[in-house]
């Protein structure tokens, strides 16, 4: 996969935008940030997701996940090496990124 490939499959979920945050792209959900592309390098994407989510993908071992480094990494966000990943993996990856952006509802208070 390709950094172009990240891009569409993140900008295919409608109401993603792309935006920049210190020189680099990310793509937003009612203004969170989901996804992120170029950090720490060029081949590299972060997604965020749930701890729960990211334990399965680094524990495989092979590389192409891992967690973001200190309290990010431990709240789920996931570095993911582009070039060592499927797209149709991507696709499911950023789904579960996009779900977790989406705001939660609010909880009226009886």
């Amino acid at each position: 996969m390709t950094p172009d490939d990240f891009r569409q499959i993140a900008l295919a979920n409608p109401p993603t935008v792309e935006s920049s945050h210190l020189n680099q792209p990310n793509f937003r959900l009612d203004g969170r940030i989901n996804a992120s592309m170029g950090s720490p390098d060029f081949d590299s994407a972060l997604v965020k997701l749930t701890p729960e989510q990211q334990l399965p993908l680094v524990e495989r071992g092979d590389g192409v996940y891992r967690p973001a480094s200190g309290n990010w990494g431990r709240s789920g966000y996931t570095v993911i090496r582009l070039s060592c990943v499927a797209i149709d993996e991507m696709r499911e990856v950023l789904e579960k990124s996009a779900q977790n952006a989406q705001p939660r509802p609010r909880q009226i208070a009886a």
